[in-house]
């Protein structure tokens, strides 16, 4: 029925032993998880509150399920659900501005699909279609244009992040380093990209997907100009905060897989001396070379 509540069924699901839901076998599962995916699979009818607690309730019955049962146990559920979740979420997320409600909306959505996607990124195969991978995707790219947005309702933009942050950061056997360019660029191209690195929070987590698309991308196929370099070391204080160490990674990261030199003209300042190369290694002198190789100029400049 509409007012169904799944997650006592979940709860149910939890408190048994693991071989207990082993033993039921995929058929007797069935008879649990077909009428739930049936019911999602034609939910247009109903209000998008009841949406999302049936949408709610079959996350948290997939969740319990976890690593438990052989696919054909709950792969139809938990591609139903994945699916669902991503395309009302987007909606919702579209919808923002003809209806401030939808706002709330797209955040239960965006925070329900987040613990689904934790959960099945563990699993040892891949339970999603090709068609939900495009769903994620077409999200994906909401997140990134209403996250970065100054437009949109402030916790709808941290909430947008935050599922970029673990869709592009969760391990995952799911094919997404041929998207990590993809991604690079949505953010990098956004016409708010500066304006919302003058945000901390927002900083943090542009800092963090971009940090994680250079890492599940080949180094040859992300490229950006120098703009783009001086809007990530803006307000670089080389310190450990952790938008200052994320800054770190980032620069480390894309020299490392990239083979690029980008020691270039804007970012010289940020250095304390001049670059040390590799065959002038100080290894086995201690630390004696340090103040003879400090510039006092750059070190005040930075202070």
């Amino acid at each position: 029925s509409e007012d169904v509540d799944l997650s006592l069924l979940s709860d149910v699901l939890l408190c048994l032993n693991p071989e207990t839901i082993c033993s039921a076998g995929a058929c007797e599962l069935s008879t649990v998880t077909d009428p739930i995916q049936k019911r999602i699979e034609n939910s247009r009818d109903l209000s998008v509150p009841r949406r999302i607690k049936l949408l709610r309730g079959a996350s948290h019955l997939v969740g319990a399920l976890g690593d438990n049962v052989t696919p054909n146990g709950f792969v139809g559920l938990a591609t139903a659900s994945f699916g669902s979740l991503a395309t009302n979420a987007d909606s919702c997320l579209r919808s923002i501005k003809r209806s401030p409600l939808q706002a709330a909306q797209a955040s239960d959505l965006l925070d329900i699909l987040k613990n689904l996607w934790r959960c099945l990124s563990h699993r040892t195969e891949n339970v999603l279609s090709e068609e939900n991978i495009a769903a994620l995707m077409a999200l994906v790219r909401s997140c990134v244009k209403h996250g970065l947005s100054s437009e949109v309702p402030s916790v709808v933009r941290q909430d947008s992040l935050d599922f970029v942050v673990s869709v592009t950061s969760s391990p995952s056997n799911i094919s997404i380093p041929k998207y990590a360019t993809i991604v690079f660029q949505w953010v990098t191209s956004h016409s708010s990209f500066d304006e919302a690195l003058q945000l901390p929070y927002a900083k943090k987590k542009i800092l963090a997907i971009l940090l994680c698309c250079i890492q599940c991308a080949e180094g040859s196929q992300i490229a950006f100009d120098s703009g783009v370099w001086s809007s990530v070391l803006a307000g670089y204080q080389a310190g450990l905060s952790e938008t200052d160490s994320l800054a770190r990674r980032f620069l480390y990261e894309y020299v490392r897989v990239a083979g690029a030199d980008v020691w270039v003209c804007y970012t010289d300042r940020l250095k304390w001396g001049q670059r040390l190369e590799p065959e002038s290694s100080h290894n086995g002198d201690g630390w004696d070379w340090l103040p003879s190789w400090l510039e006092t100029s750059r070190i005040n400049e930075t202070l």
